[in-house]
């Protein structure tokens, strides 16, 4: 058996496509890489996108989960 668990924290994480929750699908060490700040998968905070692999830019952010805001980052 082949043991290709990449994310201790969740079990046999396996790569794949990367799914906005919070843990790395694809194995490449970012958590919601390319994703975190989207609409769809909003971030705590701009620092939360930036350690995502995010850049500077437009940004969606629910910081308490109350209610999503967009702002730059």
């Amino acid at each position: 058996m082949i043991d290709d668990d990449c994310n201790d924290r969740a079990g046999a994480v396996a790569p794949h496509s990367e799914t906005c929750d919070r843990l790395d699908n694809d194995c490449n060490g970012l958590d919601d890489d390319g994703l975190r700040g989207l609409l769809s998968c909003p971030a705590l905070s701009c620092s939360d996108v930036m350690a995502s692999g995010g850049s500077d830019g437009f940004h969606y952010l629910n910081p308490d989960g109350n209610g999503i805001v967009g702002t730059e980052c």
